[in-house]
């Protein structure tokens, strides 16, 4: 029995190249007139042929020199390698181990003095109109990319039209703008690429959704309708399916995951940063470690070594903190005091974006401006830096305002943000992975001895801010009755065991 292996490989450099699909056709085609077995198919996808930087090729001559087929089908010597060195060297290791190589618009290989000289001859060609043709090819895709085509790319939720343009996919571009909403509300990339595997999506190659495929789609500003190809960029050069401040929001969220995430790493005690020590005002650090008996604990302890020494446990401390946060946010006043000061944020902020809009309006003045005086004869090298520099801050504050725009729209929305402070309460009170957000959003700072707790939580901008130790101290010592009115500060029993 005779196994067939096929190679077959899509060129990113070429605008009228066979697809893999036609390739493996024929491929199969063959190995079916000549009785052969199929064997593995390796296929290569916008990998150029001028050198060996491609995983499905070097797995493919590894594989083949381990015995894995006897024949190795090539649509044409090109697909195999486009420069002759490259080609005779893989070649001949295959060879070595017993391999045969058929192409099918040149048939086989042999290892004859003419058929060394016919396939040197052709390698010959192959390298020569390699290197000829990436001159024109590269023109063309510029002019291509000038004119926002799509040149061969495929991007999920964007369809293409007679002309070779981007347009929106009526299927794929809702589930798009569902994947940036998703995110923005709190959802993870995992958790949408099950979702999209939920709904029977794949990637535009055919490949399931992961994760990165999921972050990938979320930074890709095609969304937002920039035509990004060759060295050519277009604002608006596709149509885009996604708001733009929705777009930057989904940014902004993925920049303050990361940081998060980066800081868990570092410490993955719920009160980190906001621990501090009810002797002595020092911050309290999480430390774990184990008894001699073998039990595993954790606590926080007083970074003043030369003074008080202070440790208390460390789960007891976080589950009365997160108890008292629970009762805070359940608390129908203290949520319409977040709504007032969320609302009283989106005014300051509207001043911001108006600062913003100034700013655009004053640069697209300007930047008329320098258009005009190249139409009165200035020399464009005059002006080209300061232009460009014009264009990249435009483009900037077009995200800016867009951004603004809908960040105050939506935290003027009373009802979406008192539904938006319940909802991140319920998930978090139902999976454990979210305290850290609670904690981050709310608390201000956790002061622990041995029998006392005090919490300052934050509600408002400007809760917290007015504690300092001394004062903390006093409420530590005053009765029940002498405490500070407000809902902010709590005083809690405790021991730590």
């Amino acid at each position: 029995m005779t196994i067939a292996a096929i190679y077959a490989r899509f060129s990113s450099d070429r605008q009228r190249d066979e697809s893999i699909e036609i390739q493996v056709e024929h491929c199969e085609a063959l190995i079916e007139r000549e009785g052969w077995t199929l064997g593995e198919i390796y296929t290569d996808y916008a990998k150029t042929g001028t050198n060996d930087k491609r995983p499905s090729f070097k797995r493919c001559i590894e594989d083949g020199k381990a015995g894995a087929y006897d024949v190795l089908v090539i649509y044409k010597l090109d697909r195999f390698a486009r420069n002759v060195e490259i080609s005779r060297r893989y070649k001949r290791e295959l060879r070595d181990a017993g391999v045969r190589i058929v192409s099918v618009r040149e048939g086989e290989q042999r290892d004859t003095p003419d058929g060394l000289l016919q396939e040197g001859m052709g390698e010959l060609f192959a390298e020569y109109y390699s290197r000829n043709l990436s001159v024109v090819v590269r023109d063309g895709i510029r002019k291509n990319a000038e004119n926002c085509k799509a040149s061969g790319r495929r991007i999920f939720g964007f369809a293409v039209d007679a002309s070779d343009h981007f347009v929106e996919d009526e299927v794929q571009a809702p589930i798009v703008r569902r994947a940036f909403e998703l995110y923005f509300s709190g959802r993870s990339s995992n958790q949408i690429s099950e979702w999209m595997a939920d709904l029977g999506f794949l990637t535009k190659r055919g490949n399931s959704w992961s994760p990165k495929a999921v972050l990938n789609m979320l930074t890709n500003e095609a969304y937002i309708g920039v035509y990004d190809y060759a060295g050519v960029r277009v604002e608006g050069g596709m149509p885009a399916i996604v708001d733009r401040g929705l777009f930057m929001a989904v940014q902004e969220q993925m920049r303050l995951r990361k940081e998060s995430k980066r800081k868990n790493v570092v410490n993955d005690f719920l009160l980190t940063d906001r621990m501090f020590c009810l002797e002595c005002g020092k911050p309290m650090c999480g430390t774990s470690g184990t008894s001699h008996t073998g039990k595993k604990y954790s606590y926080y302890g007083c970074v003043n070594k030369d003074g008080c020494k202070l440790r208390v446990n460390a789960d007891n401390v976080e589950d009365a903190v997160l108890e008292e946060l629970s009762k805070l946010l359940h608390d129908e006043q203290t949520i319409d005091d977040m709504v007032a000061s969320v609302v009283e944020y989106a005014r300051e902020q509207q001043s911001m974006t108006d600062m913003y809009r100034e700013e655009l309006s004053d640069c697209l003045s300007r930047k008329n401006n320098l258009i005009k005086s190249l139409e009165e004869g200035i020399p464009a090298s005059a002006v080209r830096d300061a232009l460009t520099a014009l264009e990249d801050r435009i483009e900037e504050l077009e995200g800016l305002v867009a951004f603004e725009d809908f960040k105050v729209e939506k935290l003027r929305d009373e009802d979406s943000i008192r539904s938006f402070v319940r909802e991140i309460v319920d998930r978090a009170e139902k999976d454990p992975a979210k305290e850290n957000l609670l904690i981050s959003t709310f608390v201000k700072a956790v002061y622990a001895n041995k029998e006392t707790i005090i919490v300052v939580f934050k509600v408002s901008g400007d809760d917290g801010d007015r504690y300092d130790f001394e004062e903390i101290k006093a409420i530590e010592n005053a009765n029940p009755a002498e405490l500070p009115s407000s809902d902010r500060v709590r005083k809690l029993n405790f021991w730590s065991g």
